[in-house]
């Protein structure tokens, strides 16, 4: 017994004294690695058939010729690739990193093009979501949109966009956004104009439903407007934003008397300048679905600037929104979502006034309104990758830009909290949930695909004691 002690002492010594030279030689090397710096020899690019370098290298986070520790490459690399993507210029991204001689590397940079032009005959719900449409199946609440865009126009990431609408609108808009100005690529400016006329609109919310007024042999609502928007992209994740636009709204004199309120002081006509101002902060992975990193959205709008005093409209509101995502555990996810809206003035005109249930809604609630000058919004998610991200070709496809796709499928649970608060007394007489803290949760299942496409089937229970299935096609937070 005492000889096989020895045998065993003997060989655990001879481990040590064997491995903790190298252990010791690793650490050093490891050690070596984190503090010698690499300079970045050569970026090579390719797959942008469309896309000028320029405007690839604008998305780099390291430059030729620029000393990095290796810690410091791996994560620019990251931060670059999530540049690329999000720019909504190509389908996949690689960046790969190469050592050559001299402590130097090289960067690889292999793209996949999306496609550029969208000649589109579609279909617009102008409910406020395909789960209200469905309810009714209302096909006079839908557009026919004929509409030509031209994404990364010469290869530049311009946008040049022709539409025209037939049905609930009529609409006829071009819109040339995502000009750069400048040898730097900080600066930018966006064109648009639109002209509209409708035979229906929302025009009051009664038992926390929008109601709609239509006149078959009339239209109810016509106007233009124009736009111009400057932004300063200082660096690649924080973006300011300035925009001047002009308003020329019309209502019918039957929707005038059957609603004196719809517009600014009771007037048929709201003509007037606006200014806004919005900074954004994206450290997302990704604009689609994203699931780390976090955005921030602060905002201010002012209507009116005074130069049409027979109109005084004179109407503002500041909006800021807060979302954050993190991982969990390897398949595990959570997000959350902080939306506030505080209205200057104590009574918005029905025409200018968003509460919940638009673009702002808490999920189990999207056949409701809450017409509301401020408002909060929390959500809360957790999602589950059910299925990882899959990268496939579909080669019955002809069009090499749409063959090779990829999918993953999320499930996940949540939970919603908001309130609406609302000072006009019509309103609060007409409806229930104004002022009242509202609550949701449920479970849904997300498929994410190309293109930015999502689509969301959910299960929700809301605080009014109603449960249903709902249909969303863009993410939730």
């Amino acid at each position: 017994m005492n000889s096989l002690k020895s045998t065993y002492y003997v060989i655990l010594s001879l481990f040590f004294v064997i491995t903790l030279p190298i252990k010791s030689q690793q650490v050093k090397n490891a050690l070596a690695d984190t503090l010698t710096v690499y300079k970045i020899a050569y970026i090579e690019i390719s797959g942008n058939d469309k896309t000028r370098e320029k405007i690839v290298r604008r998305e780099l986070n390291f430059t030729v010729g620029e000393q990095y520790k290796l810690a410091e490459i791996d994560e620019l690399i990251e931060e670059s690739y999530k540049n690329l993507i999000k720019s909504s210029l190509f389908n996949y991204v690689t960046i790969n990193k190469e050592f050559v001689e001299n402590q130097c590397v090289k960067i690889s940079i292999i793209l996949e093009e999306r496609w550029f032009i969208w000649p589109q005959l579609s279909i617009i719900n102008n409910e406020r979501n395909f789960n209200t449409w469905w309810e009714t199946r209302d096909f006079s609440m839908l557009d026919y949109r004929l509409a030509v865009r031209q994404d990364n126009v010469f290869g530049l990431n311009h946008t040049l966009k022709f539409e025209f609408s037939y049905g609930y609108t009529h609409d006829f808009s071009v819109g040339y956004q995502n000009i750069s100005l400048g040898a730097k690529q900080k600066h930018f400016i966006d064109f648009h104009w639109n002209y509209y006329k409708q035979s229906s609109i929302f025009y009051r919310s009664y038992n926390d439903k929008a109601e709609s007024f239509s006149d078959k042999d009339n239209y109810v609502i016509e106007g233009q407007r124009w736009k111009i928007n400057y932004s300063f992209r200082p660096r690649h994740k924080s973006t300011h934003s300035v925009t001047l636009a002009y308003h020329n709204t019309e209502i019918s004199d039957t929707l005038l008397k059957l609603r004196p309120d719809f517009l600014v002081n009771n007037n048929s006509q709201n003509k007037y300048f606006q200014f806004g101002y919005s900074y954004v902060l994206d450290n997302r992975d990704d604009a689609s679905y994203p699931l780390t990193g976090n955005l921030l959205h602060l905002s201010i709008v002012k209507r009116g600037l005074g130069i049409f005093p027979k109109f005084a409209v004179n109407l503002m509101y500041f909006y800021s929104n807060y979302r954050q995502f993190y991982k969990l555990t390897n398949r595990l996810y959570m997000a959350h979502s902080l939306s506030i809206k505080k209205s200057i003035q104590s009574q918005t005109p029905y025409y200018y006034k968003r509460g919940l249930g638009y673009s702002d809604y808490l999920r189990g609630f999207e056949y409701y309104v809450v017409e509301a000058e401020d408002l909060a919004i929390l959500k809360n998610t957790i999602n589950f990758e059910l299925l990882p991200r899959i990268i496939t070709n579909l080669n019955f496809i002809p069009i090499k830009k749409f063959k090779k796709i990829h999918y993953s499928i999320y499930l996940n649970t949540f939970f919603d909290i908001g309130y609406g608060h609302e000072n006009d007394w019509e309103v609060i007489n007409d409806n229930t949930l104004n002022n009242k803290l509202l609550y949701s949760g449920g479970i849904g299942l997300n498929l994410v695909t190309y293109y930015d496409k999502v689509l969301r089937v959910e299960y929700s229970l809301n605080s009014l004691s109603e449960a249903g299935f709902f249909i969303h096609f863009k993410t939730s937070i």
